[in-house]
């Protein structure tokens, strides 16, 4: 008797490569339980940028280091070469009833002391220079006497400044800038800091023609023994101090 089972047909060969293709992606018991992930092979967009920020700052740094050193070899650079400057208006100085106006450009320059206490701390140099102000008010000065004042925190104080003449009993001429060092005589030499700075002063002075290149030093004869240094180190460091 003839069999009712149809034959099967032999599967088409596309089907026996799908089938094949899903069987290899199937986890059997061989399979690995951690896979890993492949390497990035280029490094993330934000640490490159923070790398590239750090090598353009070291560069940065280290030029900045070596401009500096070469400065300070070649003597370029110099720190201490910066006016310590406190205007009228810093120290808070009450208006001027009438100076007379300086002849510029002046012929002396008049070293003197004040006579007053010595101060070492800005605050307390600031209280010292009003003082003295207020003290010649009082004794019918129309300001405080002195064109600059040199205080123990190595900081010129602008007095009259560069356009009056000072008021010195003696000394009131318009042709001399007067510069006063905050103190008693002998009980307060200048300091090189302090020496510094006049002479920072003086260059001012003569660079915006306020004083003529050959001026002469004068001080009292009271107190020149006290500026004897003060004024060797000028006529080193400016060696016309004479007209011819």
């Amino acid at each position: 008797m003839p069999s009712s089972r149809v034959p099967l047909r032999d599967p088409c060969p596309f089907c026996l490569i799908r089938i094949q293709n899903s069987t290899e992606n199937i986890i059997n018991e061989n399979s690995p339980l951690i896979q890993r992930r492949p390497i990035r092979e280029t490094v993330d967009s934000k640490w490159g940028t923070l790398l590239f920020g750090l090598l353009i700052f070291i560069l940065f740094f280290g030029c900045t280091i070596g401009f500096y050193l070469i400065g300070v070899e070649t003597g370029e650079i110099e720190p201490h070469d910066v006016l310590l400057y406190s205007s009228r208006y810093n120290w808070k100085a009450e208006n001027a009833q009438s100076n007379i106006d300086l002849a510029l450009p002046c012929r002396n320059l008049l070293l003197l002391y004040t006579n007053s206490s010595p101060c070492f701390e800005y605050n307390d140099c600031e209280k010292e220079i009003k003082n003295l102000q207020k003290q010649h008010m009082q004794s019918n000065h129309s300001d405080i006497l002195y064109n600059f004042i040199i205080a123990g925190d190595d900081r010129i104080f602008e007095g009259r400044g560069w356009k009056y003449a000072s008021d010195v009993p003696g000394y009131n001429d318009n042709g001399t800038f007067s510069v006063a060092l905050l103190g008693f005589p002998g009980d307060h030499d200048p300091t090189d800091a302090e020496l510094d700075q006049l002479i920072l002063l003086i260059n001012l002075l003569i660079a915006n023609h306020k004083l003529i290149h050959c001026f002469e030093v004068i001080t009292k004869p009271e107190e020149e023994e006290f500026f004897s240094t003060v004024i060797n180190q000028i006529q080193r460091t400016f060696i016309e101090t004479r007209c011819s």
